[in-house]
């Protein structure tokens, strides 16, 4: 075992291609679901019913809620978690403080989510993993055992709380007016409705400072959902810690039996509480009535677990086909997934906002958008990495996190 020498980013010799392959799948699939908030056919806080929609702009949302929204932000989660551990004990092996390199590290992302959320789109996920990043640290040492319960902990709180405001809300609507309870309803988030409709005046024809100012007021909003988004992404995180913890990236073929189970739970459970989440959004838009909040429950738990299955699914398909077309394509967008995943609210955000075509397409047409840029980053990522080792994202995180020698290294 190595104990001295400095600590520096995985070689390209030690890199798992699963798991490349998994952050490339995270990264298409993100945009998937983000791009109804590039293009402002969805509000980032929606509070009063939508207006009746085309049929096919009807199944496009149906289909994304189903089986995209909330299952790559997991993804992504689960693989930063499991990165983040792998790290730590590599720097351990080496005889260094685990604990200062990772606080770097979440530290440098942490401010790359700041400048994207604030300078490019406030959609941002890269600052809600590094503040989870901080409280990771603090379960750097676990066991696996621990993680996982920690994990059970972090979601079934607030479904907890969850499970009990629905039991509340169909009390009441039990014993009261139900037409009475959902007009109080309506309407009662004044700011929320206010930031969203600025949006489209800010996004469409305001100034670069307008907009900037714009997405502090979304971040501020967003902040009330964080209760909601924060603690499943930090159980996913565990769990993927609890996988690198558990030794399972030193040899993940010798896992393949373990790996098949967590397929079939994840699509046997994942797949119908997602699909009942769906059915929600048509039944309650605006998530203000009882549908909504069986609804937010149904998608807090399977939302991770339909991760899990497709994390899964994807790894033995990568173990039957390592060098297919499909695992290299996905790969290459993985090995830059922050330079990609920046790339895409760069681009996303000058096309919608800079030809003022904020919120005038619907979400059929915005999507086609996204899968010509989807489709470019597939082809182009390859190409990239015929020349270059790393993504300038990549290069600039490991430059800030290891120094000027190691962040040559490929990642």
């Amino acid at each position: 075992m190595e104990t001295s020498g400095r600590v520096s980013p995985v070689r390209g010799s030690e890199r798992v291609v699963a798991l490349d392959v998994l952050r490339g799948m995270g990264i298409v699939g993100i945009l998937l679901v983000n791009i109804g908030i590039f293009s402002g056919t969805q509000k980032l806080f929606p509070t009063a019913p939508a207006e009746p929609l085309p049929v096919y702009d009807r199944i496009v949302e149906f289909l994304i809620s189903a089986f995209a929204e909330g299952k790559f932000i997991s993804t992504l989660a689960f693989l930063f978690g499991l990165g983040f551990a792998w790290q730590g004990m590599r720097a351990e092996e080496r005889g260094e403080s685990s604990g200062r390199l990772l606080l770097k590290r979440v530290s440098v992302l942490a401010l790359f989510g700041l400048v994207h959320a604030t300078l490019i789109w406030s959609g941002d996920i890269l600052l809600a993993y590094g503040l989870m990043g901080f409280v990771l640290i603090l379960f750097r040492r676990r066991r696996p055992k621990t993680l996982l319960i920690w994990a059970g902990i972090a979601v079934g709180l607030p479904l907890a709380l969850l499970l009990a405001a629905t039991a509340l809300f169909a009390v009441f609507l039990a014993v009261g007016d139900p037409d009475q309870i959902a007009q109080s309803g309506a309407g009662t988030f004044p700011f929320a409705e206010r930031v969203s409709e600025s949006a489209f005046e800010a996004y469409n024809s305001g100034s670069y400072p307008e907009m900037v100012m714009q997405r502090l007021r979304e971040l501020s909003l967003l902040a009330f959902g964080a209760f909601f988004i924060l603690p499943f992404v930090f159980a996913m995180m565990l769990a993927g810690a609890a996988v690198a913890r558990a030794g399972w990236m030193r040899d993940p073929r010798s896992h393949r039996a373990g790996i098949k189970k967590a397929a079939v739970v994840g699509f046997s459970i994942g797949l119908p509480l997602n699909a009942a989440y769906a059915i929600t959004t048509v039944l309650d838009p605006a998530a203000v009535g009882l549908a909504g909040l069986l609804g937010a429950t149904f998608w807090m738990a399977g939302a991770p677990l339909l991760a899990i299955g497709y994390m899964a699914a994807m790894t033995l398909f990568v173990f039957r086909r390592p060098e297919g077309a499909v695992a290299h394509r996905l790969a290459s967008v993985g090995r830059l997934a922050l330079s990609n995943y920046l790339l895409q609210s760069v681009v996303m955000t000058a096309i919608f906002y800079g030809l003022a075509i904020y919120g005038e397409l619907g979400i059929t047409a915005s999507l086609a958008v996204a899968l010509l840029l989807l489709a470019a980053q597939l082809a182009l990522s390859p190409v990239y990495l015929e020349r270059f080792s790393i993504g300038p994202a990549e290069w600039l995180w490991r430059r800030l996190t290891y120094g000027r020698k190691s962040a040559r290294n490929s990642v």
